[in-house]
Protein backbone atom coordinates (compact mmCIF):
# COMPACT_ATOMS: atom_id res chain seq x y z
CA UNK A 1 0.00 0.00 0.00
CA UNK A 2 2.81 2.40 0.43
CA UNK A 3 3.95 1.89 -2.73
CA UNK A 4 1.11 2.52 -4.56
CA UNK A 5 1.06 5.58 -2.49
CA UNK A 6 3.92 6.75 -3.29
CA UNK A 7 3.47 5.89 -7.52
CA UNK A 8 0.42 8.27 -7.46
CA UNK A 9 2.92 11.44 -6.95
CA UNK A 10 0.92 13.39 -4.78
CA UNK A 11 0.92 17.22 -4.68
CA UNK A 12 1.45 17.14 -0.99
CA UNK A 13 4.44 16.38 0.20
CA UNK A 14 3.26 14.96 3.48
CA UNK A 15 0.40 12.76 4.25
CA UNK A 16 -0.79 11.01 6.69
CA UNK A 17 -2.78 7.25 5.86
CA UNK A 18 -4.39 4.78 8.40
CA UNK A 19 -3.13 0.99 6.90
CA UNK A 20 -6.04 -0.62 8.86
CA UNK A 21 -8.72 -3.25 8.56
CA UNK A 22 -11.56 -0.43 9.50
CA UNK A 23 -13.28 -3.06 11.47
CA UNK A 24 -12.11 -2.92 15.63
CA UNK A 25 -10.63 -5.67 16.63
CA UNK A 26 -11.22 -6.64 20.28
CA UNK A 27 -7.83 -6.32 22.96
CA UNK A 28 -8.83 -10.39 23.97
CA UNK A 29 -9.33 -11.60 20.63
CA UNK A 30 -5.51 -10.31 20.26
CA UNK A 31 -4.45 -11.76 23.79
CA UNK A 32 -5.89 -14.93 22.96
CA UNK A 33 -3.67 -15.10 19.73
CA UNK A 34 -0.80 -14.55 22.15
CA UNK A 35 -1.64 -16.99 24.20
CA UNK A 36 -2.29 -19.60 22.00
CA UNK A 37 1.37 -18.96 20.77
CA UNK A 38 3.11 -18.58 23.93
CA UNK A 39 2.12 -21.05 26.53
CA UNK A 40 4.08 -18.95 29.15
CA UNK A 41 2.80 -15.80 28.67
CA UNK A 42 1.06 -14.29 31.41
CA UNK A 43 -1.11 -11.16 31.07
CA UNK A 44 -2.85 -8.99 33.89
CA UNK A 45 -6.00 -7.13 33.24
CA UNK A 46 -6.38 -3.83 35.37
CA UNK A 47 -9.34 -2.19 35.88
CA UNK A 48 -9.83 1.24 33.23
CA UNK A 49 -7.77 3.88 34.11
CA UNK A 50 -8.24 7.83 33.45
CA UNK A 51 -7.84 8.43 30.15
CA UNK A 52 -8.17 4.98 28.71
CA UNK A 53 -9.88 4.69 25.32
CA UNK A 54 -13.26 2.60 25.18
CA UNK A 55 -14.00 2.19 21.88
CA UNK A 56 -12.19 3.22 18.93
CA UNK A 57 -10.43 2.19 15.15
CA UNK A 58 -8.99 3.35 12.27
CA UNK A 59 -10.35 4.46 9.22
CA UNK A 60 -8.87 3.54 5.68
CA UNK A 61 -11.51 5.69 3.56
CA UNK A 62 -8.62 8.09 2.66
CA UNK A 63 -6.04 5.22 1.19
CA UNK A 64 -9.12 3.45 -0.57
CA UNK A 65 -9.91 7.09 -2.49
CA UNK A 66 -6.02 7.38 -3.44
CA UNK A 67 -5.01 4.28 -4.48
CA UNK A 68 -8.73 2.54 -4.77
CA UNK A 69 -9.24 -1.48 -3.21
CA UNK A 70 -7.03 -2.48 -0.83
CA UNK A 71 -6.15 -5.96 0.74
CA UNK A 72 -5.90 -6.33 4.12
CA UNK A 73 -4.47 -9.82 5.75
CA UNK A 74 -6.76 -11.02 8.47
CA UNK A 75 -5.82 -10.32 12.73
CA UNK A 76 -5.22 -13.85 13.11
CA UNK A 77 -2.66 -14.39 10.45
CA UNK A 78 -0.94 -11.53 10.33
CA UNK A 79 -0.08 -12.02 13.99
CA UNK A 80 0.70 -15.30 13.87
CA UNK A 81 3.24 -14.50 10.93
CA UNK A 82 4.53 -11.45 13.57
CA UNK A 83 4.85 -13.83 16.33
CA UNK A 84 6.65 -16.59 13.78
CA UNK A 85 8.66 -13.68 12.99
CA UNK A 86 10.03 -12.97 16.29
CA UNK A 87 10.47 -16.45 17.44
CA UNK A 88 12.99 -17.40 14.13
CA UNK A 89 14.70 -14.47 14.93
CA UNK A 90 14.62 -14.29 18.75
CA UNK A 91 18.48 -15.21 18.93
CA UNK A 92 19.16 -12.10 16.80
CA UNK A 93 17.39 -9.58 18.55
CA UNK A 94 18.57 -11.20 22.12
CA UNK A 95 21.86 -9.87 20.89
Amino acid sequence: MIEKVYKKNLKQKHSIFNICSNRPISLKKIVNIFKMHFKNIKFKQRKHQLGDVYITHGSNSRLKRIIGTISITPINQSLIQTINWYKSNLNFINK
